[in-house]
């Protein structure tokens, strides 16, 4: 039976920096191999084969479900260790990002191809950066850059975004007149003479990525089912236990394969290619005196969380201003290396707290998002993260980020937290956030 409440030791990833007065402890990044994710599912596929079988048969052959049934999905021994790790990094005691490991090898080589193109795309000539431009989409597809108003109102110069809708070419819901109005173009564009090999490279990483993440979605809604039976049970011999009024609804709300559902045909998902241009500021001396406060971290992009469902990401890689990749340093707790930098991140329970998260060239990461903490009833958490610009001068950084996450119509259960609360800073900003469909909380937020 699985455990709900244990944390497993897992392999380090992260390094933990002290910000101001505060203490350090350990955080490590959970991982788990490509392999085991794979094994994973075909487990799940073989039993939904089964399941869908069994169901045609007794309708008379007319067909059956494709959801998977978790009470029918085999839980065994290496099942039981992922749902264990998908706890200890995505519940309310982890730090929110899950590390993929061990990706295939042509996978590794697609990013050392992809990444560079952020950096030859952001540096093409200004006339052809213009033709990328979609104002109309609020530049929500095309080339970004000084668009983006931010807590001070100024406009964010410090990275540029090209954003794509990598699996459908026309969505089908992109009519003004839908309800909520969400702006979007009706196909990508791409500088396909400057950049022939942009679009297909892109493409085939994004599609990669989206994959993995359902496979991930997918453990999770076992868990959530899981949890789900067992707090109901629990209830059913003690009513006035912890939760049981909040868990009257949570086996509706955490149905099976209700977050894989929602995202399998990710008609809604965006793709954002980075560049993070290299920061020439006072604060980039190397000495790291500068971790003292939580504005130390907005030179490249502040602290904030994905309101989305699952955000997966592809290793940054830094380089220089000829454009050759620089090893990123990830052995120093105060940011002296010569490509120190990158992604940090807030544990919830001690917001005090910095873990630089250093993912490997090899693996994917993948960030739990607001979406989900809504549909899990908090069982799920989102964290606070943030972009560190390198301690070098002339250092940019490439990055490519997969925004997983639900249509605009798909209804979001109500706010109930059966997950802990104390000390999520972000609870009561959700809360106030929180609307009936993501269309709506994703204007709201």
């Amino acid at each position: 039976m699985m455990m709900l409440s244990r944390l497993m030791p897992m392999a380090v990833a992260g390094i933990v920096l002290s910000v101001g007065n505060a203490s350090t402890s350990h955080h490590r990044v959970v991982q788990i191999s490509h392999d085991e994710l794979q094994a994973f599912a075909a487990k799940a596929a073989a039993t939904a084969t089964i399941t869908r079988d069994e169901s045609e048969q007794g309708n008379g052959g007319d067909g059956g479900s494709n959801h998977v049934d978790t009470n029918n999905t085999d839980i065994d021994d290496d099942t039981e260790r992922l749902l264990d790790k998908i706890e200890a990094a995505f519940g309310p005691h982890g730090l929110g990002i899950l590390e993929v490991t061990n990706i295939p090898s042509s996978k590794v080589k697609l990013r050392e191809k992809l990444l560079p193109m952020a950096h030859q795309l952001a540096h093409l000539d200004e006339e052809e950066l213009e033709k990328l431009l979609l104002p109309e989409t609020m530049y929500s597809i095309g080339w970004s850059h000084g668009r983006e108003q931010l807590k001070d109102g100024s406009y964010d110069k410090s990275k540029g975004s090209f954003y794509v809708n990598p699996f459908v070419a026309v969505p089908a819901d992109a009519s003004p007149n839908r309800d909520p109005p969400m702006p979007m173009s009706v196909q990508n564009v791409f500088p396909s003479e400057q950049m022939p090999e942009l679009e297909a490279t892109m493409l085939e990483m994004t599609s990669f990525m989206k994959q993995v993440g359902l496979w991930i979605v997918r453990l999770c809604d076992i868990y959530l089912d899981r949890i789900a039976r067992s707090k109901l049970q629990e209830c059913a011999y003690d009513s006035e236990a912890s939760g049981c009024v909040a868990s009257e609804g949570a086996r509706d709300q955490i149905s099976p394969s209700s977050l894989h559902d929602s995202l399998q045909s990710c008609d809604n998902c965006k793709a954002r290619l980075l560049h993070y241009f290299p920061q020439q500021s006072a604060l980039l001396e190397g000495n790291g005196d500068h971790l003292n406060g939580d504005d130390d971290f907005d030179d490249w992009c502040g602290w904030h969380t994905d309101h989305g469902s699952l955000t997966a990401l592809l290793p940054g890689m830094f380089l220089d201003g000829n454009g050759h990749e620089l090893i990123a340093d990830q052995s120093s707790s105060q940011g002296t290396g010569p490509v120190s930098g990158g992604l940090y991140i807030k544990p919830r329970l001690n917001t005090s707290e910095v873990v630089s998260v250093a993912l490997a060239p090899t693996s994917l990461g993948f960030q739990v998002g607001e979406t989900i903490e809504i549909q899990s009833g908090g069982m799920l958490q989102a964290t606070p993260h943030a972009v560190r610009s390198s301690s070098m001068p002339n250092v940019s950084r490439e990055s490519l980020a997969l925004f997983l996450q639900p249509s605009p119509q798909h209804p979001l259960p109500p706010m109930t937290h059966l997950g802990e609360t104390e000390g999520n800073p972000n609870a009561q900003s959700l809360q106030s956030r929180w609307r009936p469909t993501f269309g709506q909380f994703q204007q709201a937020t």
